[in-house]
């Protein structure tokens, strides 16, 4: 389909804005990072200028260039289509995506052939505009669709080997409290994973909890990739898994039977 990207395909196939008169007027913005290990946003106030008119967009999202005026950097803001969209989710996928690059971190500390490293992101408040909207941002990536990774037509069997053992990695890493799984690729980075959780709180319906983790065991492929980096066959941890489900499941049920034991009374 023609136009249809949610990032850049290549510096030839895209009309970027060139010069100054591309750009709206600099504007006020808070520059939120989120630190995890302290499990805290960082806010930097800082001004930018956004780009006047989209340059690349998805179904989902559109991309505007956005250069911060204190460092001279040009990065890429994902607007949503979604009038509607939470704003809280915004600030999920970011989250997620820190968890997912502390998590490529430990991973690449094992010393695998192919490293992992996630796209960096953070959020804007673009506070003199009304309601102050909170965007995503992005570094500019000359490149390439984004798709799954699992859906890549040409995707190598080794980059398929490091998927496996990077979510193995993950779910073991985190004391089988959660799993980062089934991300895109965009260029040599990854992007926008799955995160699903014992708690199934952070990412909102997109976390399926235990269950997600009960697909993730099912459909795990284990292989020489994890076996090098140390990780444990998963065989086992799938028995684990599937009771853990099951108490819940009661549990849950005998809330549900109080609870409208309580209502009756």
């Amino acid at each position: 389909m023609s136009g249809y990207v949610d990032e850049p395909s290549s510096a030839q196939d895209l009309q970027l804005p060139a010069g100054d008169d591309s750009f709206g007027e600099p504007e006020r913005a808070h520059k939120l990072v989120y630190r995890i290990h302290e499990n805290q946003w960082e806010r930097v106030e800082t001004t930018v200028a956004v780009g006047r008119k989209m340059f690349a967009w998805g179904a989902h999202r559109g991309c505007i260039l956005v250069q911060d005026k204190n460092d001279g950097q040009i990065h890429v803001i994902k607007k949503t289509f979604d009038a509607d969209h939470p704003v809280e989710n915004i600030y999920n996928d970011v989250k997620i995506e820190a968890i997912a690059d502390l998590m490529a971190q430990c991973y690449n500390a094992r010393g695998p052939k192919l490293q992992v490293t996630f796209v960096p992101c953070f959020i804007y408040i673009l506070a003199q505009r009304p309601k102050q909207p909170a965007v995503r941002v992005e570094p500019l990536i000359f490149n390439h669709d984004k798709a799954k990774m699992r859906h890549i037509p040409d995707v190598s069997q080794e980059e398929l080997d490091t998927l496996d053992a990077f979510e193995l990695f993950t779910y073991q890493e985190s004391e089988k409290t959660f799993i980062v799984c089934n991300p895109s690729r965009v260029g040599e980075f990854w992007t926008e994973p799955e995160f699903h959780s014992v708690e199934g709180q952070l990412g909102g319906s997109q976390n399926r909890g235990i269950k997600g983790l009960n697909v993730f065991l099912l459909r795990h492929q284990y292989n020489e990739t994890c076996r090098k980096v140390g990780l444990a066959n998963p065989s086992s941890l799938y028995v684990e898994t599937v009771t853990r489900q099951v108490l819940h499941d009661s549990s849950h049920r005998h809330r549900q039977r109080h609870t409208f034991a309580h209502i009756q009374a």
